[in-house]
């Protein structure tokens, strides 16, 4: 189902919900040539300063890593907080089921390690869609262009169970998040004009050097 954007919100629907904040650190880092979520800006590193900004917004946090990331993130965080990948789905969507998995109840906050721009601003329209519109199985952002920015946004724990079950059931034929949001309701929130920078995404070292 593609996104259905946003346009009247009813106060009515407001209702009070816990969330939970999901870090993504997983990725392969290959175009960085280093693990991006340990970059450090001299102060915290990169997942530290993500921790910052939705621990505001979200009652508890993970971080969400692949296998190989622990022994070094377990020496920033402590292995409580740390969400190891649990199944093969292939790309982003890894980190998200493999935190639904361990946190079955809870609706997840994402925000990829590199987008270091993010500010409260955009962060509070993000859970302002949340309270305020129901039913959905995913908050995210939108552009103009119909294109999603799906590494900052609000996973429910229903639309996570669905591509899980999707998965397991062999009923994927892709794995990008762009075909995976098309098969869920979707909350498309417009990126106000001047937010649209928040979204950059850090790849390469000579972008933030």
């Amino acid at each position: 189902m593609n996104g259905e954007e946003i346009v009247v919100v009813i106060p009515n629907c407001m209702i009070e919900k816990v969330l939970t904040g999901l870090v993504l650190c997983g990725g392969k880092s290959t175009r960085m040539e280093s693990d991006k979520g340990l970059l450090s800006n001299g102060e915290k590193t990169w997942a530290e300063i993500a921790v910052e900004k939705i621990k505001t917004f979200a009652n508890h946090y993970f971080i969400s890593i692949n296998e190989g990331q622990l022994s070094t993130y377990a020496h920033h965080f402590s292995r409580e907080l740390l969400i190891m990948d649990n199944n093969p789905i292939p790309g982003p969507a890894r980190g998200l089921v493999s935190a639904h998995v361990q946190q079955q109840h809870s609706d997840f906050l994402t925000i990829a390690c590199d987008m270091l721009l993010v500010e409260e601003e955009l962060l509070s329209l993000l859970l302002d869609q949340y309270k305020l519109n129901t039913g959905y199985d995913a908050y995210i952002f939108r552009h103009l262009s119909g294109e999603f920015e799906p590494l900052l946004g609000i996973y429910t724990s229903t639309g996570l169970a669905k591509i899980k079950e999707q998965f397991e059931a062999g009923k994927l034929e892709k794995y990008s998040m762009k075909y995976l949001l098309e098969r869920l309701k979707v909350a498309a929130i417009p990126i106000p004009n001047n937010l649209i920078n928040q979204f950059t995404n850090y790849n390469y070292p000579n972008q933030w050097h």
